[in-house]
């Protein structure tokens, strides 16, 4: 992963994200995604859905691997929040990055994400976090939106909804007792997801 490494051992800063609460009514939801894409300022704002992330190194990984396509001209997407969507889930496809990592109508919870502008090859940028999350709060309001204290916390439904396993290889792991794996293993998993898509994309 180039420069990663070292990175990652020094530590991370969180990524700016914010847990939304989404609207109950289904006919919201539905237009939800398109209302949020309208208001936003520009394509650097996107929602994630609740369960595909699970740390903020796991993001800041996608993040650099974005940026350094960015750099190198290789995008699959047209656009960088669609990158970012396909990265995270760890695919060629970047229909299936948005279906997979995206907002769909059946979620209560999601993520609103921006994709800071980079400050150097390999390198992490400094955030105005206080800044960043008023812009956050008024999107949320725009789309009747709650924002939460969620922190990104690894769940096996997120390997499940990313496509990293599947529900009948969770049951056939250790006789279904899925409740040993750590966090960490599953952070892994999520992490090597994103670096197949990158280095094989």
């Amino acid at each position: 992963m180039g420069k990663l490494g070292p990175v990652i051992m020094q530590g991370l800063p969180p990524y700016p994200l914010w847990g939304i609460r989404l609207p109950l009514d289904s006919g919201v939801r539905k237009s939800l995604v398109s209302q949020f894409i309208e208001k936003r300022a520009d394509e650097s704002w996107l929602l994630i859905g609740k369960e595909t992330l699970c740390s903020d190194e796991q993001i800041w990984i996608a993040w650099l691997g974005l940026q350094r396509r960015k750099m190198q001209d290789c995008m699959r997407s047209n656009s960088i929040d669609g990158e970012m969507l396909r990265l995270l889930s760890g695919t060629h496809h970047v229909s299936a990055g948005i279906k997979r990592a995206g907002v769909s109508e059946s979620d209560a919870e999601a993520w609103i994400v921006k994709i800071p502008e980079s400050e150097g090859e390999g390198m992490i940028p400094v955030c105005e976090l206080l800044q960043i999350r008023e812009t956050a709060v008024e999107l949320a309001a725009e789309i009747s939106a709650e924002i939460t204290d969620s922190r990104p916390t690894p769940t096996i439904e997120g390997l499940i909804r990313l496509q990293i396993i599947s529900p009948e290889e969770i049951s056939e792991i250790d006789n279904g007792d899925i409740g040993r794996w750590s966090n960490e293993e599953i952070c892994d998993l999520m992490i090597a997801s994103i670096a197949t898509s990158d280095l094989q994309g």
